[in-house]
């Protein structure tokens, strides 16, 4: 047996809460006989690190020929506990569970049983605006008419009924659609950041206009069509830096989850989405006040599942620290984050990989600041070596003029120009050469040189720092407070 098959399954045990694991020990408790299966648990679950010691003890106490049987066997049967354990907080399980129930009275001959639970799975899809589960019931509902060969309903019923299955499937036609327009619009901007050019922004003006049509179309505003056209709305103005347009739709979506909870309660993640936007404007805006309310806001959060839990540590983590930053607080900061972050380090390796990056990012932007810049620099290395590739552009230059920022406070300056031009020629090669990035590289190199262009360089900088698009890289450096004291200060390579 491959060790990455008992690594995978080592990480789901870590991953599995306290409940979960009661629970599976309660549900393998009726099992009778020989539990090799559990005997691999204990040893997956005993071991907080997966190393070689691990495999080694697997060998010792387990035959060779039961430990592949053992290891499927575990793992079908954690599967199983967790699939249990999640019905009771997911809506969209029970209306699976209703479907598959629906179909075995159907095929029992249970005719009458069956019509009262489709009934009750209906109101309950509709109640909590599951129009695809609807679809889904109401083509059931058809199909199993045309086996009873459309006994006890009129012509007229049927068409009633076709109709209404017409209907759910247009509405659920122009849900994917608008769906699929916000899923491109936040991959770009998660991706590549605000834009940065007019050929950007044309692209994004395309997806406004096809959103537009769509919306057209649409006959019944429901919740899902607000929620996405809201969505999509916000993070249009997020991706054109127009942050108080951005928060105008992010106050109106905030007000239609908190108006409709029971229809996102089992999956708060877009409403998390949200607040995320709410706190990407009111730093941009530099409401710090608003910005403590909103993050006290995610705490309140219920996280039904560990996933959504490690998320929300990890992005109140992120935003806390940030605001640390922000209000030139880095030594309460760093006290803050010497109390957490042994506890957080658990949860970033467990959430998506641009919320790790976030969460790197805001710890070397830190001890950046503190002066600690060793530190720093480890995580801006373990950034660069594990996620490049994960990177949208424009944090990527980010990142690297950290990098330069970094190496020329530790005197690096052999290192420095070296990277200079590594920079400089991936930015072309990739045509993201923007202006702010290309007034930074001549800095340091007029730091070296001492060429007397520093006045007109501090003019391009300044008119670059008003354009909304460069600010956030400015903000998070405070590039103004270097590139002036690079410019004009004495003992400028220091």
């Amino acid at each position: 047996m491959a060790n990455s098959e008992l690594l995978f399954l080592h990480k789901l045990i870590q991953s599995l809460s306290k409940a979960e694991k009661r629970y599976f020990r309660l549900t393998t408790q009726i099992q009778e006989g020989a539990k090799t299966f559990m005997q691999l648990y204990d040893i997956l679950d005993s071991c907080s690190n997966f190393e070689e010691e691990v495999t080694q003890r697997v060998a010792n106490e387990l035959t060779s020929k039961s430990i592949e049987s053992a290891r499927k066997y575990l793992y079908a049967n954690i599967l199983k506990s967790l699939r249990l354990f999640e019905e009771e907080n997911s809506l969209e399980s029970q209306l699976l569970n209703m479907i598959q129930e629906c179909k075995i009275l159907f095929n029992k001959g249970h005719i009458d049983l069956y019509n009262k639970r489709l009934a009750k799975a209906i109101q309950l899809a509709v109640k909590h605006d599951k129009h695809l589960f609807c679809l889904l019931l109401s083509k059931l509902e058809l199909q199993n008419l045309v086996s009873l060969q459309f006994s006890d309903i009129t012509e007229t019923a049927l068409i009633r009924k076709q109709e209404q299955f017409k209907t759910l499937l247009k509405q659920e036609n122009i849900h994917h659609e608008q769906a699929m327009l916000y899923e491109i619009l936040w991959f770009r901007y998660l991706k590549n950041g605000m834009v940065r050019s007019s050929a950007d922004i044309e692209k994004l003006n395309d997806l406004l206009l096809e959103e537009s049509q769509i919306l057209q179309q649409a006959r019944q505003k429901t919740f899902e069509s607000k929620r996405l056209h809201l969505q999509f709305q916000s993070t249009y103005f997020l991706a054109v830096g127009n942050s108080k347009g951005s928060i105008a739709i992010f106050y109106e979506l905030i007000d239609l989850f908190e108006q409709h909870q029971t229809l996102w309660i089992d999956n708060p993640m877009y409403y998390i989405y949200c607040i995320e936007g709410i706190l990407t404007d009111l730093r941009a805006m530099e409401k710090w006040e608003e910005m403590a309310f909103f993050i006290a806001k995610l705490r309140t959060i219920p996280a039904l599942n560990e996933s959504t839990r490690y998320y929300l540590q990890v992005l109140i983590f992120s935003y806390q620290v940030n605001l640390y930053i922000d209000l030139e607080k880095t030594q309460q900061g760093l006290e803050w984050v010497n109390n957490q972050l042994s506890e957080i380090q658990k949860s970033i390796a467990q959430v998506p990989v641009k919320l790790q990056v976030r969460a790197y990012y805001t710890l070397a932007r830190l001890y950046y600041f503190t002066k600690d810049y060793t530190i720093a620099l480890q995580y801006v290395n373990e950034i660069l070596a594990a996620f490049q590739e994960d990177l949208g552009t424009s944090l990527y230059a980010e990142i690297r003029i950290l990098n330069l920022l970094i190496h020329h406070r530790l005197g690096n300056f052999d290192y420095l120009s070296y990277d200079l031009l590594s920079l400089e020629r991936k930015l072309k090669i990739e045509k993201k050469y923007h202006a702010l990035e290309k007034v930074i590289i001549q800095v340091f190199r007029n730091v070296f040189t001492l060429n007397g262009r520093s006045q007109k360089l501090w003019n391009t900088f300044n008119d670059l720092s008003k354009m909304p698009y460069h600010q956030p890289i400015i903000k998070n450096l405070k590039l103004d407070k270097w590139v002036y004291s690079r410019l004009f200060e004495k003992h400028r390579n220091e």
